[in-house]
């Protein structure tokens, strides 16, 4: 219907607006209402026309609203139609509207843009797995007391012997290698000269330390153990538990305040800031 009416509006406009039609005789349009009054009257309304009655209203309402829509969608054609009818006359009159010109250049890029504030930290991450075991420590010594020619000795053994102490370097049979005179076997600590002092030695004891000591990486730091029950310390060694933590670089004897070595101390090479194990070996001399 809208195309029909699209097609016809210059039709519609040429031909103008609908003349009013010539009022009907009186005296017979009277004649004729009355004969449809009495007509009406006389006639019974059933249920079904009585209810279209009803509806009629409502119907011519709604084709009044469409009728009243379309001519406004008409109106607005007509509008369009009159200015591209106008747009249309003013490019013949300029010549013609020519073709389509080719795109232009892209423009240069723009500036970049000032940088964006830090964004927040982003929330703590879960805890690592845990790592894998760090490899063995390097062996410690293994104190055999005094030393007997028929004892077989295995590397690391370390031994008493005329005052001294001494670790096996390798494998030692019943050969009799004697510690002082084989190269099998290497010196720990030495003894000493004979002091002023009153006293008879009994014995000696491998005294075995473990110690936790605080160190900042790469500054040496001292640890040392001080024999129990009043021994005197005739030598030790000491060993890093962890060697990836450093390494022991020197030792020495500790004396007390009158002069009696009494302590057994070690220079520890850190490589790590934690605390690191390490582990003294001191031999004490037992004195009644």
């Amino acid at each position: 219907v809208v195309a029909a009416l699209i097609v016809a509006a210059p039709q519609l406009q040429a031909a103008g607006p609908a003349k009013p039609a010539a009022p009907p005789d009186a005296a017979a349009a009277a004649v004729a209402h009355a004969k449809v009054k009495k007509k009406a009257s006389s006639a019974k309304l059933t249920p079904a026309l009585t209810k279209k009655l009803k509806v009629l209203p409502k119907q011519a309402k709604r084709l009044e609203a469409t009728v009243k829509s379309l001519a406004n969608q008409i109106s607005a054609l007509t509008g369009r139609v009159e200015s591209l009818e106008s747009r249309f006359a003013t490019a013949v009159a300029a010549g013609g509207v020519g073709p389509q010109g080719p795109q232009g250049a892209a423009g240069a890029p723009g500036a970049v843009g000032p940088s964006g504030p830090q964004g927040p930290s982003g929330p703590r991450g879960s805890q690592g797995d845990t790592g894998p075991a760090g490899p063995a420590g390097p062996r410690g010594l293994n104190w055999r007391n005094v030393w007997s020619s028929g004892a077989n000795y295995a590397k690391d053994d370390a031994v008493y012997y005329n005052g001294s102490s001494y670790v096996a370097l390798t494998t030692i049979g019943t050969s009799g290698a004697e510690p002082g005179v084989s190269p099998d076997w290497g010196l720990v600590a030495q003894k000493g000269a004979s002091g002023a002092g009153a006293g008879t030695i009994t014995g000696f004891k491998l005294e075995i330390s473990d110690q936790s000591v605080s160190t900042t990486a790469d500054q040496n730091v001292s640890v040392g153990h001080t024999c129990s029950n009043g021994g005197i310390a005739t030598g030790g060694t000491a060993t890093v538990v962890n060697g990836a933590d450093g390494e022991v670089v020197g030792g020495q004897v500790g004396q007390d305040g009158t002069g009696v070595p009494r302590s057994w101390n070690v220079i520890v090479h850190p490589t790590a800031t934690k605390n690191t194990p390490v582990k003294l070996f001191v031999v004490c001399a037992q004195v009644a």
